[in-house]
C-alpha cells in the first residue's frame, strides 16, 4: 500500500453486497492514513500532509489493527494531532479515534485568506470602513459574521470565540486524553498561537 504499507490481514478486507464493495473499517482507516502521508496526489490537494509520516510499526496493517481494536474506534475517525498539537507522525502514542464533529472542530486551522491570520478574511473587492471579517462555528453552527477595521481585531475575536468553543466541546468528552488535548488546543487559541 502506497509503496510502504504491508497488508498482512488474515481475513477478507472487502465484501461485495448488492454489487457494492465495502472495506473493513479498520483497513479503510489504515489505508487512508497511508494515503494522506505517502501519496503525491493527496499532497497536491492537501499540502499540510506533505511532511506527515506513519511510525514504522504501523506500516504493517496487523500492528495498526491490534492497536485500533483496543481503542474506542467504532463510528469514529483517526486523528494524529488532537493529543499533540502540530504533530506530524501517526503512532500509538499520538493518535486517538474521535467523532466526526470533534475531528472537524480543529480542521479550520488552515489559512483561508492569503496573508491574513487564521479565521480572518479581508474583503479587498468591497470598499468599506471595516474590511475584515471573521466567523466561527459555535454549537455546530456558524456565528454571525462580524466586521472589523483591522485584521488584528478580527483575529482576536476569532481566537477567543474558537477557544471558548473548543473548551466547551472538551468538557463534554469522556476520554480524558481527548479532553486534555482539546484543552491544550483551546489554550493555543486564547494565546493566538493557532497551529
Amino acid at each position: 500500500m502506497c509503496g510502504i504499507g504491508i497488508n498482512d490481514a488474515d481475513y477478507a478486507i472487502t465484501v461485495q453486497v448488492g454489487g457494492k464493495r465495502y472495506f473493513c473499517p479498520l483497513y479503510a482507516a489504515w489505508r487512508s492514513m497511508l494515503r494522506r502521508c505517502y501519496t503525491e496526489d493527496y499532497h497536491n490537494r492537501h499540502p499540510t500532509y506533505a511532511d506527515c509520516a506513519v511510525c514504522e510499526d504501523w506500516h504493517v496493517f496487523s500492528v495498526f489493527r491490534a492497536w485500533a481494536v483496543s481503542q474506542d474506534w467504532q463510528d469514529k475517525q483517526l486523528d494524529k494531532d488532537i493529543l499533540c498539537p502540530g504533530n506530524k507522525v501517526y503512532s500509538a502514542e499520538t493518535c486517538v479515534f474521535v467523532t466526526n464533529s470533534v475531528n472537524n472542530l480543529l480542521s479550520g486551522h488552515a489559512k483561508w485568506s492569503g496573508d491574513e491570520p487564521v479565521g480572518v478574511y479581508h474583503h479587498r473587492d468591497t470598499p468599506r470602513r471595516k474590511p475584515y471579517s471573521t466567523s466561527c462555528f459555535v454549537f455546530g453552527k456558524p456565528t454571525i459574521k462580524r466586521y472589523f477595521a483591522t485584521s488584528q481585531e478580527a483575529s482576536k475575536v476569532y481566537s477567543k470565540t474558537k477557544g471558548d468553543e473548543v473548551t466547551r466541546v472538551a468538557m463534554q468528552q469522556t476520554d480524558i486524553r481527548v479532553r486534555a488535548g482539546l484543552l491544550l488546543h483551546a489554550k493555543l487559541y486564547y494565546r493566538g498561537e493557532v497551529i
